[in-house]
């Protein structure tokens, strides 16, 4: 995907569908089109499907590239500064 194309989905929950077969449920948290590798940074909510590394998810928030996201499906479409069920105390990635 291009990151463009995942910027619209900013602070929202989804559905993310990675290249290695992963399935989880995460808050987008930032979107950097102009970054070149880990330009999406998400926080894990729930993990459906582990793909071949479980380990991964044990840290949270992740980042990624676009590249690696094969489908978002969003869930309810709400904006999120904190997402519900978010482990992280303070939204620290805001001071930035």
């Amino acid at each position: 995907m291009e990151p463009v194309t995942i910027r619209t989905y900013e602070g929202q929950i989804v559905e993310l569908t990675l290249a290695d077969g992963a399935r989880i449920r995460a808050h987008v948290i930032s979107v950097d089109p102009d970054q070149l590798d880990n330009h999406v940074i998400y926080d894990v909510l729930e993990v459906r499907s582990p793909g071949p590394a479980p380990e991964r998810w044990k840290r949270t928030p992740l980042a990624t590239g676009a590249h690696r996201i094969v489908g978002i499906q969003p869930t309810d479409g709400q904006r999120y500064l904190k997402a519900p069920g978010s482990i992280i105390r303070k939204p620290w990635w805001r001071f930035w």
